[in-house]
C-alpha cells in the first residue's frame, strides 16, 4: 500500500474517533476539512485498501465497547454517540457485528476479552 494512501486512511480514521461522538461523521464534512473532494477522498480511502464506511464501523466498534464498558453511560446516550437515531438501530447492529444485543454485552456473566484482531 501507497505510504501516501495509508497515511490519509489513518488521518480519517483518528478524525473520526474524534468526531462521531459529535454526529459530524459524514464524508463530506471529511473531504472539506481535508481541502479535497468526496470523490478525491473516496479514491484515496479505496487506494489504501478501505472505505470510509468500513473506518466508521471500525470506529464504532471500538467506542462501542468502550462506552459500554462503561455502566453509568445508557446504552441510549452510546447509540446516539455513535451516530444512531434510535436504540433499535444500535441494537440491530451491535447485534449483527458482536452476535448479541447490547444488552447482554453488559451482563457481568459475559465478560470477553477485547480482539484487537476486529479492529
Amino acid at each position: 500500500m501507497n505510504p501516501a494512501m495509508r497515511m490519509a486512511s489513518q488521518e480519517v480514521e483518528q478524525m473520526i474517533m474524534l468526531l462521531l461522538p459529535s454526529g459530524r461523521a459524514t464524508i463530506q464534512y471529511y473531504a472539506e476539512s481535508m481541502g479535497t473532494t468526496v470523490r478525491a477522498l473516496q479514491w484515496m480511502l479505496d487506494a489504501g485498501g478501505t472505505s470510509f464506511s468500513e473506518l466508521v464501523n471500525r470506529a464504532r466498534m471500538q467506542l462501542s465497547t468502550q462506552y459500554l464498558a462503561n455502566p453509568r453511560v445508557r446504552i441510549t446516550d452510546v447509540a446516539g454517540m455513535l451516530g444512531y437515531g434510535s436504540i433499535g438501530a444500535y441494537s440491530r447492529w451491535h447485534s449483527e457485528v458482536f452476535g448479541i444485543s447490547p444488552r447482554q454485552w453488559r451482563t457481568p456473566a459475559i465478560q470477553r476479552p477485547l480482539q484487537s484482531s476486529a479492529f
